[in-house]
């Protein structure tokens, strides 16, 4: 697997984890984590591209997420380790679908 993007974005009230990644087989996969001021708001999720347009894979309730909401608040600069568990659940979940 090698991750062909990586970004974290801030928003007005939200912290966004966004990660492309190639598998060995060619299939790409996105990863989307947000972490919002209203926990209700925030999503991890995971994608395919199917050459045309992303479809889900898989997805983890807001109120499941190990990522905390209100990211957006706390001071200092984001990185992608406050999002990993929740990148490692999805990616485990998507292999084992797309086996």
């Amino acid at each position: 697997m090698q991750t062909i993007t990586s970004e974290i974005g801030n928003g007005g009230q939200d912290v966004v984890f966004t990660e492309i990644l190639a598998l060995d087989d060619g299939t790409k996969l996105r990863v989307s984590i947000r972490s919002d001021s209203y926990a209700f708001q925030s999503y991890a999720r995971v994608d395919r591209w199917d050459g045309a347009k992303w479809q889900r894979v898989h997805s983890i309730h807001y109120s499941q997420m190990a990522t905390p909401p209100k990211l957006h608040y706390k001071r200092g600069e984001r990185t992608a380790k406050e999002f990993r568990a929740d990148r490692e659940r999805l990616l485990d979940v998507a292999a084992a679908v797309l086996a």
